[in-house]
Parts: structure tokens; C-alpha cells; sequence
């Protein structure tokens, strides 16, 4: 048998190439099957009369061709349904017209109509009290020469139960105020449909809450009893006994000392086995960054004593870790990185780490070499080399402290920067919500290669600066989930004060806030939701003493991926001299004391973890704090893709300048792309 060839629709020739390979004779029941699949797939499209022909012919040289000649015919539209069994047509009709891909007009599918009727049908009319509701089955009466198809729906809805009384008891007094317990009584509304649906899912809400507070045993009940003037709800919670800990075991920890994994675990003999001590304690652990993964189970319950031993089931990391690669950001360009961790030293947590990047912009936004006004070598390639210490649980308590050194030849706005800092950092962690953190920073920072169209108002200083500060921030984090958050709230705030008695050459201070706020406005299933994120930024700063202003790099900038996309990075400074309508030059400061910006966002899920992101930012940067206007900035708009990855979501776009300025004689870009990872 020599080269078949299949013509038509159908294009996959595999199947008849491996036949070809053993050298069989061709099946003639293929043929058939991959008619039969045609038209079968076509049908349920709604071209009930589709046809495939099959052509055959064979040539002089023995080589047989086989055509697929396929005729769709008209498609089948769906008209009206016939209601048989319904006692009130008018009332299902209503909930009918609430379901889309099934109305009038549209294409007819008959699985997607039967099951669209079976599920979304029926779960709207039991959520409005049609507790009896039977549902037969679903036919269809089709006219070949309109082209179009009655379905016959056979549905009994029997009476609207309304909730004539409901009581909820036996919540132990001091959970009457959650949550679940508020909206388990809020869908049990006197004089309403009773919605069986919403009631089954806040019960079982009330009795996870109830669990994770350590009423390991806790049942939800539900009586219900209907009559011909409505229905009777009573629910009864049993919470059995609320489990302390009575033992921890921990299992898994070769390398690492016991001590050390005791010390985090936040579950001590006598405390309640909450799911809050043990997220707490899953994060305390996971800091470390000596274990892959954690696991804090029950191992035994006692329900007479009330106690529970718990198992803390860790898998160790590997001590020597290396990670090398390359990458791109619209921040830095194209770069690579390397960082080394010798973690878990002796057993006990402490950690060393070297972070190396060397990176290169693409955007062309750094000055030329010749247009620089001092003798500072171009950084044609940035650089950063951290090295830093960490030390877990000082004197034994919940604070950690690191020590970190960095050396950096980077760019900035406009010019570039030549600095090493060393860095004290303590960080107190009161629960896995809340963390202070206290530092100690001392810097030898030299700006340079500064733009000769800069102002000689900016002034900025090229001399080496010696800067130092002590600071503290607090971090509070509400938020579902740190990677892909779907509703909480994080906030951070950061204050630093620069002094000469701390050793530095400068009196200034700084203070930056930073909101975050994530809402799902429709939740389709788990993992997949319409979502709203909002951040908003501000912050202030201010020298006093003998110092007359705060330096450049200290500065507070607005633009780029973090704060207004649609702007190159740290581009949106102050702008002075600036007369549109006269045409006169707007002139840009280099950064402001203080700032004000915002970033909304509108996720919409597409498939296959990829959504499709709207954007509306603003910002500006104010020449001092008397300045600050938030009502005054610059826009930026446009949209993007977001993939929601294992590692987070990684985010790409493109932002446009709502508002394009002439600024120092150039008329600023209409847009920038950003590439970005995070949720906003």
C-alpha cells in the first residue's frame, strides 16, 4: 500500500501514518469512526442535519485517496420552552430568564441545555424556598424547515416555603459574635424563602470556624420541618470540648538541634490548638529557611481529657544552596544574579548569605557619558553585592537580627550612585500578622555622573555623604495569602531619623506609608475570581538643624512598575517653571520631600491561570511637605497579563501617559512597558 491522503476537515493524518509504518492493510472501519466523530462533534453544535461524504479513488499506481466532504447545513436555534407539570409558568419563567446560553436565539447544544437546566435552574428556584422542586427530563421538538428547536421541560416546583421561624443554639458565649455565627443567622431571615443552599454553606463555615479555634469535635445540626404556612428551621451547635495541647513531637529534624525547633513551634502544654498558633508556628518555622516544607497535625485526641498531642512533621533543606540565572525587569533591564546560602550553621538557624547582581537598563534613559559633569566612569553595567548574617531568636525570644553589608554602583533619576551601607536590623515578630522592626543604618553614599540639564536650583551635592539613621517600621499583614491574595488588607509603615550624633554628616528625617487592599467583586470557583487591588502610597520628609535639605538620594521619587505605570521609573519629579498655555518649559526637580500615589487594578480570570488586567495609577512628587496636594498628578492607564505561577503572579503591560508634559524642551513618552511579579 502505497501514500494515503485524507482531505476535508479532518487534518490529523497520524493514525493512518502508523498504520502506513507496520505495513497492514488500511481499515475500512476507520473511515467510519472518523465520520461518526465529525458528525457526532458538529451536532452537538447545533447542525442537527450534518453530513459527511466520503470520496474514493484509487490512481495507476495503486495509491488510494480518501476525501471528506462535509456539509454543516443550517444550524438549529433554540425558541421557547414548554413548561409540562408547571403550576405557576410565570414565576419559573422568571428564573428561567436569569440563565444565559439557553434563552431564545441561541445555538442549540443538548447536553449544555440539560445540564444548564439540571444544575443552574434547579439551584435558583431551591435558593427561593422551592424545596420540593422535581425535575424530569428535558426533550426537544425540532422543526427542519425553520431550523429551530422547542425543548419540552416535564418540572413539578411545588409550593415557596417561606422560613416561618428559625432558632440557632448551643455556640458557646464568648463566639456568638463571630463572623459565621452573624452570617448563619443573616440567611435565616423570618418571612423570606428559605435558601436550603446559602444555609448548608454557612453551617459548614460556623463549624470550620469552630475547629480552627479548637473545638476539634464540633458538629452543626439542622432540624427542619415544613408545614402548609411556611417552614421551621432550628440549628444546634454541639462544640464538644475545646482541645489544649498536651505533648509536641517533632519529626523530621536530623540537622537541626531540638531546642531550636521547639523554641518556634507556638503551641505550649495547656494553650488551645488553634489554627492561628498553627499558621503562626508553620511561619516561624519557614523564616528560617531550614526547612522545605512543614506539616502540624493532630497525632492523638483525648475527648475525655480535652488534650491532644500534636506532630510537627518538617522536611530539612539542604544546608549549601546556590541559585545562578539571568533575567529582565522593566527596573533593571537585563540581568544576572547570583546568591549562595550556608543556612542551618550548627544546627541552630543561623544563616549567611551572598547576593550578588549585575544588571544593564534598556530603556536609554541614562545619560550619555558626555553629558555628565564630573569624571565618575559610566556605569555601563550596574552592580549590587550584599552580604548578610541572620541570627534567629535573640536571647532566646521571638526577635531576629541581621547584619547586612552592600556595595552598589547603581543608576538613579538622572544620575547614578556609588554606595556602601551597613545595615543592623532587629526584627520583633509579636504574632504572624504584626511585625516591628528596628535598624540601624550607616552610609557612604557618592551621587555622580550627573545630567548637565539639571538645574544648578536642584543642587545637587557630588560629594561623598555620609549618612546614618535609626529607624523603625511595622508591618501588619491581613491578607488571605501573601503570594495571590484574594481579600485582605497589608499595611506598612517606615520611619527613619538621620542625626549627626548617630555618626553621619546630616539631620533629616523620613516616614513612608503603604496600604494594600484586595476584594473579590465576583468569585466564580475557587482559583478563579474577578478581583479589585488597591494600594495607596505617601510619605514625608524634612531636614532640620544646620542641614538645609534632605540629599538627592534620599529623596522621594513617583513612576514606574510600583508606583504609576505609564511613566519610566523615579521619572515623575517635582516641575517648576511650567506654562503650558504660555508654552514655556516645565523644568523637573530631582525627586521631593515628600509624595502621594495610588494604584487600582482589575483582574478579570481568562483561562488556564492567565488574567487579563486592567489599570487606572496616579502620583506626584511635591518640592516640600507645605506642597503636598494628593489631589494634584499625573495619570497613567493601559493593560496587561497576569499569570498566576507557583511562584506568584508574573505580571507584563503597558501603560499610557494620560497626560503628556513638556518637560526640560522634551515632550515625555507616550507610554512605557512594565514587567513585574507580585498581586499589584
Amino acid at each position: 500500500m502505497s501514500t494515503d491522503t485524507f482531505r476535508g476537515d479532518y487534518k490529523d493524518n497520524d493514525p493512518l501514518q502508523r498504520l502506513l509504518d507496520r505495513e497492514e492493510t488500511f481499515p475500512r472501519w476507520y473511515v467510519d469512526e472518523i465520520v461518526d466523530e465529525i458528525e457526532s462533534d458538529l451536532r452537538t453544535k447545533g447542525y442537527l442535519k450534518a453530513e459527511v461524504k466520503v470520496k474514493r479513488r484509487i490512481d495507476q499506481s495503486g495509491s488510494e485517496t480518501i476525501e471528506l466532504v462535509t456539509d454543516k447545513g443550517r444550524r438549529y436555534h433554540l425558541i421557547d420552552p414548554e413548561w409540562i407539570g408547571v403550576s405557576d409558568k410565570i414565576a419559573v419563567e422568571h428564573f428561567f430568564q436569569r440563565i444565559g446560553k439557553i434563552q431564545p436565539g441561541e445555538p442549540f447544544r443538548e447536553e449544555d441545555y440539560k445540564r444548564i437546566v439540571r444544575e443552574e435552574l434547579a439551584r435558583k428556584m431551591v435558593a427561593n424556598g422551592y424545596l420540593d422542586l422535581r425535575l424530569g427530563s428535558v426533550d426537544f421538538v425540532t422543526d427542519d424547515k425553520r431550523a429551530v428547536v422547542k425543548p419540552v421541560i416535564y418540572l413539578s416546583e411545588g409550593p415557596v416555603y417561606m422560613l416561618k421561624s428559625a432558632a440557632l443554639t448551643g455556640i458557646p458565649a464568648d463566639l456568638g459574635n463571630r463572623q459565621e455565627a452573624k452570617d448563619l443567622r443573616n440567611a435565616l431571615l423570618i418571612g423570606k424563602p428559605f435558601d436550603v443552599g446559602k444555609v448548608d454553606d454557612r453551617q459548614k463555615q460556623l463549624a470550620r470556624a469552630l475547629v480552627a479555634l479548637g473545638y476539634l469535635d464540633a458538629k452543626v445540626d439542622r432540624e427542619q420541618n415544613k408545614g402548609t404556612d411556611g417552614i421551621s428551621v432550628q440549628i444546634k451547635v454541639n462544640p464538644g470540648p475545646r482541645y489544649k495541647v498536651a505533648k509536641v513531637l517533632i519529626r523530621g529534624a536530623i540537622k537541626t538541634h531540638y531546642t531550636v525547633m521547639k523554641r518556634e513551634v507556638l503551641l505550649g502544654k495547656g494553650e488551645f490548638f488553634e489554627e492561628e498558633r498553627i499558621r503562626d508556628s508553620v511561619a516561624q518555622i519557614l523564616r528560617l529557611e531550614i526547612a522545605r516544607n512543614v506539616d502540624i497535625q493532630v497525632l492523638e485526641k483525648d475527648p475525655e481529657t480535652g488534650e491532644v498531642y500534636v506532630l510537627v512533621d518538617v522536611e530539612e533543606s539542604a544546608r549549601f544552596r546556590f541559585e545562578i540565572g539571568p533575567g529582565f525587569g522593566t527596573v533593571q533591564g537585563v540581568r544576572g544574579i547570583f546568591r549562595g546560602t550556608y543556612a542551618n550553621i550548627g544546627g541552630t538557624a543561623r544563616r549567611f548569605t551572598l547576593y550578588a547582581r549585575a544588571n544593564r537598563r534598556l530603556t536609554g534613559e541614562t545619560p550619555s557619558p558626555n553629558d555628565v559633569v564630573n569624571v565618575h566612569s559610566f556605569p555601563f553595567i550596574e552592580r549590587r553585592i550584599t552580604v548578610e548574617y541572620f541570627e534567629p531568636s535573640l536571647l532566646n525570644y521571638h526577635i531576629d537580627g541581621r547584619l547586612t553589608y552592600s556595595h552598589a554602583k547603581e543608576y538613579q533619576t538622572r544620575f547614578s550612585i556609588f554606595s556602601n551601607t551597613f545595615v543592623a536590623v532587629v526584627d520583633y515578630r509579636l504574632t504572624r500578622r504584626w511585625i516591628f522592626t528596628t535598624m540601624y543604618d550607616f552610609e557612604l553614599s557618592e551621587p555622580f555622573n550627573i545630567d548637565k540639564n539639571v538645574q544648578i536650583q536642584d543642587s545637587i551635592d557630588p560629594s561623598e555623604k555620609r549618612l546614618t539613621a535609626i529607624g523603625e517600621g511595622i508591618l501588619m499583614n491581613y491578607l488571605d495569602e501573601d503570594f495571590n491574595p484574594l481579600r485582605g488588607v497589608r499595611a506598612k509603615v517606615d520611619g527613619n531619623l538621620f542625626n549627626k550624633y548617630f555618626g553621619g554628616e546630616f539631620n533629616f528625617w523620613q516616614t513612608t506609608f503603604r496600604q494594600e487592599f484586595f476584594y473579590p467583586l465576583w468569585v466564580f470557583h475557587k482559583g478563579k475570581w474577578l478581583g479589585l487591588a488597591l494600594t495607596t502610597n505617601f510619605g514625608f520628609s524634612g531636614a532640620y538643624g544646620k542641614t538645609q535639605e534632605v540629599p538627592v538620594e534620599k529623596r522621594l521619587y513617583v513612576g514606574g512598575e510600583n508606583s504609576v505605570r505609564g511613566f519610566d521609573e523615579k521619572s515623575i519629579n517635582p516641575l517648576y517653571i511650567c506654562n503650558v498655555q504660555t508654552g514655556a518649559l516645565c523644568t523637573q526637580q530631582n525627586g521631593g520631600d515628600s509624595f502621594f500615589s495610588f494604584m487600582t487594578e482589575i483582574n478579570v480570570p481568562l483561562f488556564y491561570g492567565l488574567d487579563l488586567l486592567g489599570f487606572l495609577d496616579g502620583g506626584n512628587a511635591y518640592n516640600s511637605d507645605r506642597n503636598f496636594k494628593p489631589w494634584d498628578l499625573r495619570y497613567g492607564a493601559g493593560a496587561g497579563l497576569r499569570l498566576n505561577s507557583p511562584v506568584g503572579p508574573l505580571k507584563s503591560g503597558y501603560g499610557f501617559n494620560l497626560e503628556r508634559k513638556r518637560i526640560d524642551g522634551n515632550l515625555e513618552p507616550v507610554g512605557a512597558i512594565y514587567i513585574g511579579v507580585g498581586p499589584i
